[in-house]
């Protein structure tokens, strides 16, 4: 089961949501890796592997992906001035450890 949550993310000199560290110390014992460009602009993503977690950031926000097997689709947020999805600027794959979305998708 593939479940995505949509949360603000700030853009700032001190977002930290937009590195491999951030999500690694919101949920412990995750390793995770971060895959910077060369996506295309359809806001959709196959998964190259099977991952605990899958953050897609596109625009201001990103899409938390959990439990993410090898051939999902993976969305980016929507833009809603656009009517489509933002483009992909960026992934983070997280894999190992325990996910618990019940209390850590809350910014």
């Amino acid at each position: 089961m593939v479940m995505a949550i949509t949360v603000p993310a700030i853009a700032s000199s001190s977002d930290t949501t937009n590195q491999a560290s951030y999500w690694e110390g919101r949920y412990p014992g995750l390793t995770c890796d971060k895959l910077d460009g060369g996506f295309d602009d359809s806001g959709a993503l196959v998964s190259d592997g099977d991952y605990t977690l899958v953050i897609v950031k596109g625009g201001p926000t990103y899409v938390v992906h959990h439990d993410v097997s090898l051939g999902d689709t993976l969305s980016a947020p929507d833009n809603s001035n656009r009517g489509t999805a933002y483009g992909v600027s960026h992934v983070i794959r997280c894999g190992g450890g325990h996910d618990d979305p019940s209390d850590n998708d809350q910014v």
